[in-house]
């Protein structure tokens, strides 16, 4: 079914896939009147093969280029996890997932890894520049919005200042690879220390630990030390000042209770968890949570990627989640480049941030695809340093 157009690939895809969904919707539709997990647990199966399928045709036809055959399968198999997981609660939405993930996939392994070289390492200049421009709009936007507003924090009518944040720290790490791979100009410079200013600014603890933590991973002694000097200053020349904006309390806004409650959520079901997207309901239901609400009824989730998984997917989600991440560093660390212990810094301040803040791989949420993205885009520049002399270090 598929053409001999490899530039026509995603679209073909998205079409048949489509058009297979539209079967299995009707399929389903019968089958699910009775409400029985083994219609579901059918029907993710045959969901899952159809995935296969395409994935199988295309690899057949090489059409897809595969620079790290490990990531693809291990991608791959976590799809397969996380649905067959959600299946097997009887989660109905979980096609969705399945359907999106396997498209994006598809595209970010076309993508990222196409055999012209050349071209790979102006599209990651390209979407580098894209990150850091929005970083920068947003910063000013928010600056405007704060001018305008009783808001104290860094923070914009769309996003909260740790949704903000986050972002702002991916286009510092944008600006940081252009410096060391493209451009190393006065302008690059000014917006590098525009970000990190900004980054501060939106009050936003858990980013500025990832910040801090990227930051001084590229240079660990020296910049442990500067930061140690200025935050001894800070503290005792403005401490007062920085203790109301930055809300030194016990219990990490009440994260504490959130914790705990998530993981009493995830004693339900230990292993597999209770399927995909489950914390907001289990958790509504807790007690901890019934009894010390705190104001986080209305968007409820354990603020806590890790206990995220946890509850959703079990021990099997989070060492499955993590497994990815720790071979990607791995990855990179083997190249021993500069451009690595940049990369891996940055998964560094991440990963800590996401104790505080809940992100998921995959899926359709800006959160998830920025994770996506600095995965293949890390790998694929990666894999350019290695191979071939257009980016020497």
């Amino acid at each position: 079914m598929l053409s001999k157009d490899k530039n026509n690939l995603l679209i073909e895809v998205l079409v048949n896939i489509g058009i297979y969904f539209v079967i299995i919707l009707s399929f389903s539709t019968i089958l699910l009147s009775k409400e029985n997990k083994l219609n579901y647990l059918s029907i993710g199966l045959l969901l899952l093969s159809i995935g296969y399928f395409y994935v199988y045709h295309i690899l057949a036809k090489k059409k897809l280029i595969i620079k790290y055959p490990f990531l693809f399968v291990l991608l791959l198999s976590y799809i397969t996890i996380i649905s067959l997981l959600g299946i097997i609660k009887g989660q109905y939405s979980i096609i969705l997932f399945t359907f999106s993930s396997i498209i994006l996939l598809i595209f970010f392994q076309q993508y990222f890894f196409p055999t012209n070289k050349k071209l790979i390492y102006n599209r990651i200049f390209g979407i580098l520049v894209i990150i850091e421009s929005i970083s920068i709009i947003l910063a000013f936007v928010s600056l405007y919005v704060i001018n305008k507003s009783t808001e104290k924090y860094l923070t914009t009518i769309f996003l909260n200042r740790n949704t903000l944040g986050i972002i702002l720290l991916w286009g510092y790490w944008a600006n940081t690879i252009i410096q060391n791979k493209y451009i190393n100009n006065k302008i690059v410079k000014v917006i590098s220390i525009i970000l990190f200013i900004s980054i501060f600014l939106t009050g936003s603890r858990s980013s500025i630990l990832a910040l801090l933590i990227f930051w001084i991973f590229q240079n660990p002694i020296k910049r442990l030390i500067i930061i140690s000097i200025v935050s001894i200053i800070c503290l005792l020349l403005f401490g007062s000042v920085l203790e109301d904006y930055y809300r030194f309390e016990k219990g990490a806004s009440h994260r504490d209770h959130l914790w705990k409650a998530g993981i009493e959520s995830w004693e339900k079901s230990p292993i597999i968890g209770s399927g995909y997207n489950s914390h907001k309901k289990l958790m509504l239901q807790n007690h901890t949570i019934r009894t010390f609400a705190g104001g986080y009824l209305k968007n409820l989730s354990p603020h806590n990627t890790y206990i995220r998984y946890l509850i959703d997917f079990g021990i099997i989600g989070l060492a499955l989640y993590l497994f990815i991440w720790g071979w990607v560093i791995i990855q990179l660390i083997h190249s021993r480049t500069h451009l690595a212990k940049i990369n891996s810094g940055y998964i560094m301040g991440i990963m800590t941030h996401q104790f505080f803040e809940t992100e998921f791989l995959f899926g359709l949420s800006y959160n998830n695809i920025m994770l996506l993205i600095f995965i293949y885009l890390s790998l694929s520049l990666n894999k350019l340093v290695e191979e071939n002399d257009i980016c020497k270090e």
